[in-house]
């Protein structure tokens, strides 16, 4: 967009292939559904860097862009569906969309597919089967890099989620017995990346919070805070 081409030949092929979508509105309808999906350029991007340093923090990084591939892949599969009677069907034609179609049918995505099945699970039934949360939020994210590899790959892996698990039950005990201990209203539960598992009252309830809680903030709406106990499972 910034730098466009102004090769003649490039510009025609552009618009054969807008020819082609304006000739079957229905079906652009049904791609631009698809497109927001594909980020097919960036997932691949990563597969062909490999790390040095191998760290717990490019292992995340790794698992979190394999399972982006992963959820990607189909997607192509479905632009492809889109695309193919497009290209070989109607008056309009469009070398530039048949390209993308080849490209598209190319083996090597299937054998990708494949090779990520080999190590990878995507089964959203694993969060309901351990309890884990649900919902689109930082725990959830962070539970599928934990969960998404095959059991028996990783002895340590298998015996760091079974932890993990524990340190949930923990976690939700702890909660469950100041929730019932301190009887304020509104207590709730939270997480994100950089504090791990914290809580939160309004701030109208704030002044009935007990004098052992510590690490206070103050929002807009809500007061937040730890204790020794909860802070110490976060860190384990």
């Amino acid at each position: 967009l910034v730098s466009p081409s102004t090769d003649r030949q490039t510009i025609n092929q552009r618009l054969d292939a807008v020819d082609v979508f304006l000739s079957n509105e229905t079906a652009l309808l049904r791609i631009r559904s698809i497109l927001p999906k594909v980020r097919l350029e960036q997932s691949l991007r990563y597969l062909t860097f490999s790390r040095k340093l191998l760290t717990a923090e490019t292992s995340q990084q790794a698992i979190k862009m394999i399972l982006s591939l992963k959820s990607v892949l189909p997607q192509a599969r479905a632009l492809l569906g889109e695309l193919e009677p497009l290209v070989s069907g109607g008056d309009a034609k469009s070398e530039l969309l048949e390209a993308v179609v080849k490209q598209l049918k190319n083996d090597t995505i299937e054998v990708v597919e494949k090779e990520i099945e080999k190590y990878i699970q995507y089964d959203f039934s694993l969060e309901k089967k351990e309890k884990l949360s649900s919902g689109r939020n930082a725990q959830l994210k962070e539970q599928r890099e934990i969960f998404s590899i095959h059991s028996g790959i990783s002895g340590i892996l298998d015996v760091s989620r079974q932890t993990y698990i524990s340190l949930l039950d923990e976690i939700d005990k702890l909660f469950d017995h100041y929730r019932l201990t301190w009887q304020l209203r509104g207590l709730r539960l939270g997480f994100n990346k950089k504090r791990g598992h914290y809580m939160s009252v309004p701030k109208l309830e704030a002044k009935n919070l007990p004098s052992h809680v510590i690490d206070r903030t103050n929002t807009t709406k809500f007061t937040t805070f730890t204790t020794h106990d909860l802070h110490t499972l976060v860190t384990r």
